[in-house]
């Protein structure tokens, strides 16, 4: 949802949409466009209700009932367009097939809440078990398992409960996401002509990274419920396990066409040292579990293929008597152009995306909604002619030797303090957000990025303590292109460790990872430059925290399988800085400009 800034005459006549809106509705999330949800109807005639960003930690889950979610959503359908069933339905017409039924105007993906204490229909056998769970609250905490399940365009329809005597079950509720195309991270992407020089069978599954699937094509193993959200539901290649040890230093050992460019995930034995050719792989951190008595840990390791024939090297030999081959998981790669369609780099607060926290294009002065404008003496000011296409933006100016040249701060969902004062209804406790900035510097620049640009941060107390902070600045030659380095307040079960703002000696570093884009070097110097950060916090107990970076558009910098704040939920993501603090001065008077800032709950584009 989008909130107006205050003082803004216009929005308060004409409120954008906020996170609860009634059907039909346009759905849109990563990765795709907007779906339609109509013509909803109920064998028992009840009022059911598509609600837009409806699996929100808070949100109401039934038309006749005041449950709410928990803040536990599953990163893997956060956001995502809730259909509030009744809960009376709960022993509606037990055994139909065809008790529920609507229209959707493209692909989807169909999940359903099922209460845990409820015997599971057999129209349900047809879904996939995620593994995960949505839990909303009444007094106590009850349990749904998700069950998904692609459908086409067109009528979807689902069967009824069955029939329970437990006093207080819960009819379920149905999840609506769109199938994501080959501009996604989760579309299904054709696997063909696989060649193994051992010659035994190999088999490409669909959805085969999801818990209950048999991993190998010689053995029963089968993978555990806690598959990392990242590779969820994706394409995999089972291998066969007698495989193990066969051809040791061959490079070339298995091969494949894909359809399109793909990231590669190999979930390879964390007790077997992994050969030569994994080198040029990315160490994700994240593990597949499979069960074979025991559980039996594979580390996953990732690498970016374009369109075409795909190859891989042998296992090392081992002697491990119950090591295991190597699989492989097939997910089609994010295009450069972004997820979303392309925005007016003027005016595109004038018609905000529904997914949207905040827009400031500065064609209006909305300087009042950030519960801090540091102008810095006037140092960074809204500006004609500074922006984009000559249009009004923000100019920050540094005196040579000056740090702090002013500051933007941003606050949003659930927050400690009046004091950060909320752009929204400030109930939401966000898992995550997407913010994206457009940057130019000024002519005659030079000394390279200015180090502080941006951060995403969870602000816990009234002293400014924080849970993460999400840093986006320079470093490195001459500090000429970005890095993402994140940090936690917590330690990693979740507990505080932070006091105040910056408590840099007890916050938990991450680990950073460098970008790839000279921006503030040769020809990128003087030119407006798209910077999108995504942050996603991890679930409860789990490593699986995320922090990217694109710029214009392209994958520039990513940490996955961050433990962000362990098990803490006080508060989510609150807060997004737009700085300019040089820590050593600035090397001469010069001046950099910002334009189109946008806080999201879905990936933004350039």
């Amino acid at each position: 949802m989008v909130l107006c800034a205050v003082g803004l005459t216009a929005c308060e006549r004409a409120p954008l949409a906020t996170a609860f809106e009634d059907d039909p509705v346009a759905l849109s999330t990563t990765g795709s466009g907007g779906v339609a949800v109509s013509n909803l109807r109920v064998a028992s005639g009840k009022s059911y209700k598509a609600v837009q960003n409806g699996t929100l930690g808070g949100a109401v889950r039934m038309t006749d009932r005041s449950f709410t979610l928990s803040s536990s959503i599953p990163n893997e359908v956060q956001g995502l367009t809730l259909i509030r069933t009744a809960n009376d339905d709960k022993n509606a017409s037990p055994g139909s097939t065809s008790f529920f039924s609507f229209d959707v105007d493209r692909d989807v993906t169909i999940y359903v809440a099922h209460d845990n204490r409820v015997p599971r229909p057999s129209w349900l056998s047809g879904f996939a078990n995620t593994g995960l769970n949505l839990v909303d609250t009444d007094g106590q905490s009850r349990g749904f398992r998700l069950f998904k399940k692609n459908f086409s365009k067109g009528r979807v329809t689902l069967g009824s409960n069955v029939a329970t005597t437990v006093s207080d079950a819960s009819m379920y509720s149905v999840l609506v996401k769109p199938r994501e195309t080959s501009t996604g991270t989760t579309a299904e992407v054709t696997v063909a002509n696989l060649r193994v020089a051992s010659g035994k069978s190999y088999h490409t599954v669909q959805n085969g990274t999801l818990g209950g699937a048999v991993r190998m094509t010689d053995r029963s193993y089968t993978l555990s419920s806690s598959i990392p959200n990242e590779v969820q539901g994706l394409t995999l290649i089972r291998t066969a396990n007698d495989d193990k040890n066969a051809s040791p230093g061959s490079t070339s050992f298995l091969s494949f066409d894909v359809d399109r460019d793909v990231t590669i995930y190999v979930a390879h034995d964390n007790r077997v040292p992994r050969p030569s050719w994994l080198s040029g792989f990315a160490n994700t951190g994240l593990n597949l579990v499979d069960t074979d008595g025991q559980s039996r840990g594979f580390r996953l390791f990732k690498k970016n293929f374009s369109k075409g024939r795909i190859t891989l090297g042998s296992n090392v030999s081992t002697t491990v008597s119950d090591a295991s081959m190597y699989s492989v998981l097939v997910k089609p790669r994010e295009v450069s152009t972004g997820t979303t369609p392309p925005v007016n780099s003027v005016t595109e607060c004038a018609s905000p995306r529904r997914e949207w926290i905040w827009c400031d294009d500065f064609e209006q002065d909305r300087l009042a909604g950030y519960f801090e404008h540091n102008a810095r003496n006037g140092g960074f000011v809204r500006a004609a002619g500074v922006g984009r296409d000559g249009s009004q933006g923000m100019r920050a100016r540094w005196q040579a030797g000056q740090q702090e040249a002013g500051s933007l701060k941003l606050a949003f969902g659930k927050t400690p303090h009046r004091y950060f004062r909320p752009v929204d209804a400030g109930t939401t406790k966000y898992r995550t957000i997407y913010w994206r900035m457009y940057v130019r510097t000024g002519p005659g620049w030079t000394g390279g990025g200015g180090f502080k640009l941006s951060r995403a941060t969870s602000m816990v107390s009234s002293s400014w303590s924080q849970a993460m902070i999400a840093h986006v600045w320079t470093g490195g030659r001459a500090n000429e292109y970005l890095l993402i380095d994140p940090a936690s307040g917590t330690d990693t079960r979740g507990r505080l460790t932070t006091t105040k703002y910056n408590d840099f000696s007890n916050l938990r570093w991450l680990g950073k990872a460098k970008g790839n884009t000279l921006l503030f070097s040769g020809d990128n110097l003087g030119k407006w430059h798209c910077v999108e950060a995504h942050t996603r916090l991890n679930d409860s107990g789990q490593s699986n925290g995320e922090f990217r970076m694109w710029i214009n558009g392209s994958l520039d910098a990513e940490r996955t399988g961050l433990n962000w704040v362990g098990s803490y939920s006080d508060y989510g993501i609150n807060a997004v800085f737009f700085e300019n603090y040089w820590n050593g001065g600035a090397p001469k008077a010069q001046e950099r400009y910002f334009d189109n800032l946008v806080v999201s709950t879905k990936r933004i584009g350039c």
